[in-house]
């Protein structure tokens, strides 16, 4: 600040003058350098004060509110993992999802604080260990709630990994609230330091420049004396910190004029200290008022005296804030727990140790003024102030809940020990149990593998991805399979490529080989059940029987079943042999009917050629006209009687010879179908005389010619006719019809249905199984319908299917396909599987 005086024009001796203007104008330049060095130099320190002032009292307001917040999830995370055990999974996490919520909102409020105060690096330090740690409390809580969902005998040690994460977080609060109010005390003291120095120094100034004044108003108190006296009531006002109220003109060029300035000017340093003392008080105030608005009690001491509270502690503990004074050291404390001797010697250690810096936590029991004890947790911070008094501030937080909290865990610790205890023991039994469990388990593995290996058949067992998991060396040995694809883990399909290329080439046409391995394997992937026949190189045949089950896998069995397929064709022959023997003497009886009739009637005829004959050599002459008429009439028809039956015999014996040539043979050759069948039934005619079986043939106008082989469509057609006969009316007679067509994708279909007492669904599951007889009582070998079976499926190339209801007859179809297979390239179908489906498997 710059003041410019002029030069005064007042009737002054020269000498006089001069000093009379050198006087003030060295006071005033003295006091006006004095002030703005001290304004200058204190600018800096006094706004970085003020500012430090404004920033702890914010952080301080911060971190109470994350304290507050943090208090109350702890204690909301609390009640809900105590309800854990009482709600179902989905339902605790409901209760515990607003609380995590409120855990990432307080975690983004200690991330803004901490960016607040990162001007400061012990608090910011304090902060960002602050934040570390909180992260921890909270991902304990996740952990926790997670456990305890889960399994909620976790809940003792989750709680005990909370508590003291909690405690963590709590302390590292009370340090950082610690630092900030030691900070604004810190600052507020500077400030009030400050201040003083500049008052000191701008009173000295001014007692300088007023005795300066004075001396000078002495000297030419006889002309200004009136001037000075108001000058100096004026500087009066000044010190006493109330206006000037000058009386002098301030535009006076003289002296006085430039006094009366340089008073003003004084006057105006008054009002900034003026202003610089109110924000102090506002500081003090918002400073109050934090103090006041805390969670938690706090109260002050100076050497061991209560000198005031907050309102908590009013409502803490019922009194009033302004009558603190009136109480003594222990005033509070409660009174069955300590006496005058301890707590003064807990005061001293507690108050000593945190003069020394140590941070003081420890929990108390307190006593409200009517008596009541309550849990508490104090904090005490300690330090020395400026006029050497050792300050105590105590902030008590009251810790009911929380202790009611310990005791309820405490309880449900207690409970858990002894529930824990209880499942251990079911345990203990249960791992016993199941310890016997594995060790039959491991004794029935090993007989299994003892089974599977020293089996009297083959057995291979494969994962339900058909990888093999066990193959016995019967398998192996027979099929001479290689232990490098045979080993556990390899793909069955490479076990089923080798058996197929030592199959010889000789046995399959074309790419039958091919195909039929495309078709074992991709009944393989698809998971089907099967069983069919197999022939190897050295001619043996093996049954193979694969069943899958789910979630297991397969198991294949192999079975060599070359003397069961010996005795089965010398059976078929036998049966081929004897249905041969009931034909011819069927034949044999239709043939000897006509034959008979021949003979009777050429007897009838010679006699009438005798006797006509003797009439014409008679010399009597008595033939006549009208008798050699009748004898060539009789002898006419007797002839007609015996070319007809001749005509007749020779049909059957046609008939016969063809079907018996056929039946007997295995050639290939092409007929035409509904004639072919017609002959057959022709054959058949005594047989069916005999069993009163009324056949009703059904075939289309057109030729259905198809290259074939004709015995064994004689043998399919004899058995399904007999087979009728004897199960399906049992000799009692009835009604067949038989129905022959050609389907539009030139195959050719036949259909032989019964009307009689028809089967249940167990004996048509096996009505093509081999030996299987309902009438094995009367003879049946079990064989006729197993014949039919492989002679369709394997001679004949087609499938073959059975429907029956109880009471409702029987309908047997074959489909034979417009290219019959080559009987080496397949083999047959399980006759179970073409029972009720009709296809047979490859």
């Amino acid at each position: 600040m710059a003041l410019t005086f002029a030069t005064p024009r007042i009737g002054l001796r020269p000498g006089m003058r001069a000093w009379f203007l050198f006087t003030p104008l060295l006071t005033i330049a003295i006091f006006t350098g004095l002030f703005i060095a001290v304004l200058n130099g204190t600018k800096e320190q006094r706004d970085e004060l003020r500012e430090r002032q404004s920033s702890t009292l914010l952080w301080a307001r911060q971190i109470s509110g994350i304290g507050e917040q943090i208090t109350e999830v702890h204690l909301a995370m609390l009640e809900a993992m105590g309800k854990a055990h009482e709600v179902e999974k989905v339902e605790f996490y409901d209760l515990a999802r607003p609380t995590m919520r409120r855990l990432h909102e307080i975690r983004q409020d200690i991330r803004i604080t901490r960016e607040t105060i990162i001007a400061d690096p012990e608090i910011s330090a304090s902060a960002t260990s602050l934040l570390t740690k909180f992260e921890q409390l909270r991902k304990q809580y996740v952990s926790a709630i997670v456990s305890t969902s889960v399994d909620f005998s976790r809940f003792d040690g989750e709680m005990r990994k909370i508590n003291r994460l909690y405690l963590t977080v709590v302390r590292q609060l009370d340090q950082i609230s610690s630092l900030t109010l030691r900070m604004n005390e810190d600052a507020s003291i500077a400030t009030e330091e400050h201040n003083r120095q500049i008052t000191r120094s701008l009173i000295g100034g001014l007692a300088l420049a007023v005795l300066i004044s004075v001396i000078m108003g002495w000297v030419i108190s006889t002309r200004i004396s009136g001037d000075l006296r108001s000058a100096i009531g004026a500087l009066s006002n000044v010190a006493n910190g109330k206006p000037s109220n000058i009386g002098i003109d301030k535009s006076r060029k003289d002296e006085l004029g430039a006094l009366a300035r340089a008073i003003a000017f004084f006057d105006g340093i008054l009002d900034l200290l003026t202003s610089e003392i109110s924000e102090r008080e506002r500081n003090e105030a918002q400073l109050r008022n934090l103090f006041d608005s805390a969670g938690d009690a706090i109260l002050v001491m100076e050497d061991g005296k209560y000198v005031s509270a907050n309102k908590q502690a009013e409502r803490m503990f019922g009194f009033k804030a302004s009558e603190i004074q009136n109480y003594e050291l222990g005033a509070f404390a409660d009174p069955a727990s300590y006496n005058q001797e301890d707590l003064a010697r807990i005061f001293k250690e507690k108050m000593s140790a945190a003069l020394r810096g140590e941070p003081q936590r420890f929990e108390w029991s307190n006593c409200r003024l009517d008596g009541t004890a309550f849990p508490t947790e104090c904090t005490v911070a300690a330090f020395a102030g400026p006029d050497g008094k050792n300050i105590v501030q105590m902030i008590i937080r009251d810790i009911t809940s929380r202790k009611e909290a310990e005791r309820l865990k405490e309880n449900m610790t207690v409970e858990l020990e002894r529930m824990v205890s209880e499942r251990t023991e079911e345990l203990q039994r249960e791992v016993a149990a199941r310890r016997e469990t594995e060790e039959a388990l491991e004794a029935e593995r090993r007989t299994l593998e003892a089974t599977v290996e020293y089996a009297p058949l083959g057995m291979a067992l494969l994962d339900i991805d058909a990888r093999i998991v066990r193959m016995n060396s019967w398998v192996k040995r027979v099929h001479g399979i290689p232990d490098a694809i045979s080993a556990p883990g390899m793909p069955y399909q490479g076990v089923l490529r080798h058996i197929f290329n030592a199959k010889p080439e000789g046995d399959f046409k074309g790419r039958a080989k091919d195909d039929m391995l495309a078709s074992r394997i991709a009944n393989l992937e698809a998971q089907e059940n099967s069983v069919f026949e197999d022939r190897l190189p050295d001619g043996s045949v093996h049954k193979v029987d694969r069943r899958f089950i789910d979630g297991v896998g397969y198991i294949i069995t192999f079975t060599d079943i070359t003397d069961l397929k010996n005795v089965q064709n010398d059976l078929v022959r036998q049966e081929k042999m004897a249905a041969l023997g009931g034909l011819v003497a069927g034949v044999a009886h239709e043939v000897n009917t006509p034959l008979g009739i021949c003979v009777t009637a050429s007897s009838h005829v010679s006699s009438i050629v005798r006797e006509f004959s003797e009439q014409v050599q008679s010399p009597t002459g008595g033939l006549t006209r009208k008798l050699a008429v009748e004898k060539l009439t009789q002898t006419g028809e007797g002839l007609g009687i015996i070319e007809k039956n001749l005509a007749r015999a020779a049909d059957l014996i046609k008939s016969f010879k063809l079907v018996a040539v056929d039946q007997t043979a295995n050639d290939e050759r092409e007929i035409e179908l509904g004639e072919y069948i017609q002959d057959t039934l022709q054959s058949l005619i005594a047989e069916t005389k005999r069993k009163k079986l009324n056949i009703d043939l059904v075939r289309p106008e057109e030729k259905l010619t198809r290259r074939t082989f004709p015995g064994a469509l004689v043998q399919v057609v004899t058995n399904l006719v007999m087979n009728v006969g004897i199960h399906a009316y049992e000799n009692h007679g009835g009604d067949i019809r038989l129905e022959v067509e050609r389907l539009s994708d030139g195959s050719d279909r036949i259909i032989v249905r019964d009307f009689g007492k028809g089967m249940d669904k167990e004996t048509q599951a096996q009505i093509f199984d081999p030996f299987f007889t309902t009438k094995r009582a009367n003879g049946g070998t079990g064989l006729g319908m197993h014949i039919v079976f492989n002679l369709v499926t394997q001679r004949l190339g087609g499938r073959i299917h059975c429907k029956s209801t109880p009471g409702e007859g029987t309908e047997f179809e074959i489909i034979l396909p417009q290219t019959p297979a080559d009987e080496s390239s397949a083999t047959p179908a399980t006759p179970a599987a073409a029972s009720i489906g009709g296809h047979a498997a490859a």
